[in-house]
This record gives C-alpha cells, sequence and structure tokens, in this order.
C-alpha cells in the first residue's frame, strides 16, 4: 500500500461510501479497545495488571487480532470493506476505529466474530459498535477520525504505528475485492 495524504484518505473513503451506499450496503463503526494488561492506568489509578507494554505492542496485538477477525470473517463468508484509523488513547496506547460496510443485518454477526478473537484469556477488550447513516455521515467520522489521527504524527511516528489504513478494497478508489 502506498501511504496517502489526508486529501486522499478522505476522497478515497468517501468513494467507497458512496458505493457502498448505491450497493444498499450499511457502515457500522467498531471503536476496539486493548485489553487492560495493556493499559498503565486505569481510571487515572495505576493499574496493577500493567504488564509494561508498549504502544508499539499494543498495535501488534490489535494487527494479529486482526487478522484473526478478517480470516473468520472470511471463512463464515462475511465480507466487509473498510477503513481503520488508530489513536492513542489518554495513557498513550493505540485504540481503533473500524469503519466498515456490510450487507444490512450482518452487523451483530460482525460484531459477534470480532468480540471471539479480541479475547485475551478470560479478559475481553472493549468492542463498542454503532451505525452511521448515509455516506455522508460516515465520511464525516471518518473525515474527524483521520484528521485526529494526523495531530498524531509525533506519536505515530515514535511508535512506528500507521494511523489509517483501508481493508477488502483494491488500489483502486472505492473498488472492493
Amino acid at each position: 500500500w502506498r501511504r496517502m495524504s489526508g486529501q486522499a484518505t478522505h476522497e478515497k473513503f468517501a468513494s467507497m461510501a458512496q458505493e457502498a451506499e448505491a450497493r444498499g450496503l450499511i457502515c457500522v463503526m467498531m471503536t476496539i479497545t486493548l485489553p487492560r494488561r495493556f493499559h498503565p492506568l486505569r481510571r487515572g489509578v495505576p493499574n496493577l495488571n500493567y504488564a509494561g507494554e508498549t504502544p508499539r505492542d499494543g498495535q501488534r496485538w490489535l494487527l494479529s487480532m486482526w487478522a484473526m477477525v478478517r480470516a473468520g470473517m472470511a471463512r463464515s463468508g462475511l465480507r466487509t470493506y473498510g477503513m481503520r484509523v488508530v489513536e492513542p488513547h489518554h495513557d498513550g496506547m493505540p485504540h481503533w476505529h473500524v469503519m466498515m460496510f456490510m450487507q444490512s443485518g450482518n452487523d451483530l454477526f460482525a460484531k459477534s466474530i470480532i468480540r471471539r478473537y479480541a479475547r485475551e484469556g478470560a479478559e475481553e477488550c472493549l468492542v463498542d459498535a454503532r451505525h452511521l447513516c448515509g455516506a455522508s455521515t460516515a465520511t464525516h467520522y471518518a473525515e474527524r477520525f483521520a484528521k485526529a489521527a494526523l495531530e498524531e504524527k509525533a506519536w505515530s511516528a515514535t511508535w512506528g504505528i500507521r494511523l489509517n489504513s483501508f481493508f477488502g478494497v483494491s488500489d483502486e478508489v472505492g473498488a472492493a475485492k
């Protein structure tokens, strides 16, 4: 994947959102937060379960979990595409906003697959989902998160974390695989 400017990222996602709307797909935004052991603070108090992981370790965990999610969705025949945006949590650990397009009615199934792989032993990471109605709303959220992420360039460069990434699409703007 080539790196894209903020404007090119926005244009690609806007094109994807318009295409999805024309195809009758819905957009669901999932926010995925790391398990507790990755966070040095819990509600402003030192976390006794914190194991000393860095933001890079947290991002690796999220990437590994996401690879299992995408494989699980593929095995289940659930086709999605979209974009993920990474932001630092208040304690500097990454969390993801994943905006994904899918057939209406598949959102609970997608969330269940994410929850299945977003576990670490008995501990589950937080997965919050919300429907984004229409291409303009989805594009607005994507632009908002992408702009916020661009403000975190120093954090991103320090930890080697790519701030946004598309999935389930080819290099042609908005074209699904």
